[in-house]
C-alpha cells in the first residue's frame, strides 16, 4: 500500500499534469467532434477505413477518466 499525502508536491505535479492533459485532450476531440477532422486507417492493401467515431469515444473515455481521477484527488 502506498501511502501518499494528498497535500504533497508529487500530488500536486499530478494534478497539475492531468489538468494540462485534460486540456489537451478536449483540444483534440473538438475538431473531430465538429467534422473537422477524420481519422482512418489501412490496413497492407485494404481500402481506408474512417475510424474517427472509434477514436471520438476513446478520447471521452479518457476526458472522462482523467476528470474522475482529478474530482477524487481534488476532494
Amino acid at each position: 500500500m502506498c501511502n501518499i499525502i494528498l497535500n504533497s508536491p508529487v500530488l500536486d505535479q499530478c494534478r497539475q499534469r492531468l489538468e494540462s492533459d485534460l486540456v489537451l485532450c478536449k483540444a483534440d476531440l473538438a475538431p473531430l467532434e465538429s467534422g473537422e477532422i477524420h481519422v482512418g486507417e489501412r490496413m497492407k492493401d485494404g481500402p481506408w477505413v474512417d475510424v474517427t467515431d472509434v477514436t471520438i469515444a476513446a478520447y471521452r473515455r479518457n476526458i472522462a477518466t482523467i476528470q474522475d481521477v482529478l474530482k477524487v484527488l481534488t476532494e
